[in-house]
């Protein structure tokens, strides 16, 4: 890996040997389940100017950074030539300036502008890896821009890209054509990004072009292996002088409800041994209302131009499944800021994390009704009592493709194995000593991640299938936890009855779950949420019917849980129930 240039004209050029090291981690980018290292951020410096540049030809332009080659749409070939960016600020806006060889295949459209030749600008201005503006600027002149969010689980299965327009008149653009090729200027308010000519904080950055000629291509400054519109794949932009840190890589691990740990690669820009200091901090709701956690490491940073590991680690609220935050702030010893970012996750931003607290520790009692915090008491009893499960293959020595082991190697599941969900059944059957608590143990079973992942797009397949295939697949929506966890409870013996329970999914307003029949009542388990319910005597298990009549009784399992039920009691067709479909994945296993 090279170190940057920290001579004026290459302040953020990359060589080969950063392509070579984007090619050999491209596969990492593509991932099923875990996306969470998230792809190198290359680093632009834009230099302050004293005035703005008077047209694509200013002078003004000259001392502008130039801020290095632009990637093929396959990362893994490498650079393209051809295309050139330069940026520079004032006082008021950012300047950049691209230079495209060749002539337009295209500088005119009928329907979408994006069908003509076109550069494109991307900030994130808060460096939050979620919120960033689009500025587009076709070869014929023609301006478009946005402010859009998408979610870092974008990356993984989902599209939630939202945006809104941003008019013509809040930012300026030009364009040349040349014997050459062609040129085109933007001139972007700092105030319209809510950045001060002063701030030192990066912003995420990436540049694209798209060519319409022999074809249709699209060049990438910084490689993110989602395409333009992968705000967690950005790159950075910092205003002013080369920073004395570059924060190169981030890799947030498996991420869940409780303690989590992250890893970040930086590299010591200054030449000189660094010590500096990073904050992690967490914040809950949607506006970041409620600090949850704030921890502070010393980081020396050696003067070795190879980047450097530093660990992490942060715990998310259990509490709080729709909303967390993650603030990271790199300082150094007299306070000055050399890096920071933010990361969002949870349900209201993009995110479905699942529960995993308290999981580690020895085995705790089952609280007694009416104890304080009972509620989190009983997660943490049932979920000690379960072993955390990996997945594994043949290629890592096991029976099948779809293998689900205890971490600790007590027991394994081959789901290509005829009768293995009735195996599931009888283990966790084993592992509590009365019906309500085997109930919840089948919950939690499969509300594992190894077990179930949420995911979006997989469930257009997974949804149409059998409770084995749907674990087989490991993923899906709300709709396929609740499957699979019908699967599971209808072949665990009820022992006040003798008799094998009935179960079947519900839904309400946004959101799928189940139902059990227990003692003449449909008892509500939410599978991909982790949540269960009790009336207030925390004896009963409350049935879909109770949460309906008093949502309130949602809201002692966690935040927002009432906001299903209350939705539903408003409803005059909700909720329904249906049972879960029969497919099998893949062709010629076992459907039980």
């Amino acid at each position: 890996m090279p170190t940057l240039s920290l001579e004026p004209a290459g302040l953020a050029r990359l060589d080969k040997e950063w392509a070579a090291h984007v090619r050999a981690h491209a596969a990492e980018q593509h991932p099923i389940h875990t996306a969470t290292l998230l792809p190198l951020e290359r680093l632009a410096v834009a230099p302050r100017i004293p005035a703005a540049p008077l047209g694509l030809d200013d002078p003004a332009w000259e001392q502008a950074a130039d801020a290095g080659p632009f990637f093929h749409e396959r990362e893994e070939e490498g650079f393209a030539p051809g295309t050139e960016a330069r940026l520079a600020f004032d006082e008021t806006h950012l300047y950049v300036r691209f230079e495209c060889a060749g002539a337009p295949g295209r500088t005119a459209f009928e329907t979408h502008w994006y069908n003509a030749d076109t550069v494109e600008l991307f900030l994130d201005p808060a460096h939050d890896h979620r919120g960033y503006f689009q500025f587009a600027i076709t070869a014929g002149g023609h301006r478009a821009a946005g402010r859009a969010t998408r979610p870092l689980d974008s990356m993984r299965w989902e599209n939630k890209r939202k945006a809104e327009a941003v008019p013509d008149e809040a930012w300026r653009g030009e364009v040349q054509i040349t014997r050459e090729g062609w040129r085109a200027q933007f001139a972007i308010p700092l105030e319209l990004l809510g950045r001060a000519p002063g701030d030192r904080r990066p912003l995420g950055l990436n540049l694209g072009r798209g060519i319409r000629k022999d074809g249709w291509s699209y060049l990438l400054w910084n490689a993110t292996g989602a395409g333009p519109h992968a705000p967690w794949g950005f790159g950075q932009l910092v205003l002013g002088e080369c920073p004395a840190v570059h924060a190169e890589q981030i890799d947030l691990g498996e991420l869940r409800l409780w303690q989590n740990r992250g890893t970040l690669w930086l590299r010591n820009l200054s030449g000189q041994t660094l010590g500096a200091n990073l904050t992690v901090r967490v914040a809950n709701g949607e506006h970041e209302e409620e600090a949850f956690f704030t921890g502070f490491s010393k980081v020396p940073l050696e003067a070795a131009s190879e980047r450097q590991r530093l660990d992490f680690a942060f715990p998310f609220n259990p509490e709080d499944y729709r909303w967390q935050h993650l603030h990271l702030d790199l300082r150094d010893e007299a306070g000055a800021s050399l890096w920071s970012a933010a990361y969002r996750f949870g349900r209201g931003q993009g995110w479905l994390l699942q529960l995993d607290d308290r999981r580690d520790g020895p085995p705790c009692p089952s609280p007694a009704p009416g104890e304080i915090d009972f509620m989190r008491k009983k997660r943490a009893f049932i979920m000690r009592r379960l072993p955390r499960f990996v997945r594994l293959s043949t290629a890592q020595g096991a029976p099948s493709d779809f293998t689900l082991q205890a971490e600790d190697g007590s027991v394994a599941f081959n789901l290509m194995r005829p009768g293995e969900l009735r195996r599931i059944a009888e283990f966790v059957y084993a592992r509590f000593e009365n019906d309500v608590d085997r109930l919840l143990g089948a919950l939690f079973f499969v509300h594992q991640p190894a077990v179930m992942t949420y995911a979006n797009r997989p469930s257009e397949l997974a949804g149409s299938l059998g409770a084995l295939s749907v674990l087989r697949m490991g993923c899906g929506q709300c709709c396929c936890f609740a499957a699979a966890l019908c699967g599971v409870v209808e072949r665990m013996p009820c022992e006040e009855t003798g008799r094998t329970y009935r179960a079947t999914r519900v839904c309400v307003p946004g959101h799928v779950t189940t139902v059990v029949e227990y003692r003449g009542k449909r008892v509500h388990l939410d599978p991909s949420l982790g949540r269960f319910y009790y009336l207030r005597d925390d004896r009963t298990l409350a049935s879909m019917e109770d949460l309906l009549a008093d949502p309130s009784l949602a809201a002692r399992a966690g935040r927002h849980l009432d906001a299903f039920h209350r939705k539903a009691a408003l409803n005059p067709e909700a909720p329904t129930y249906y049972p879960p479909e029969r497919g099998v994945w893949p062709h010629g296993a076992p459907a039980e």
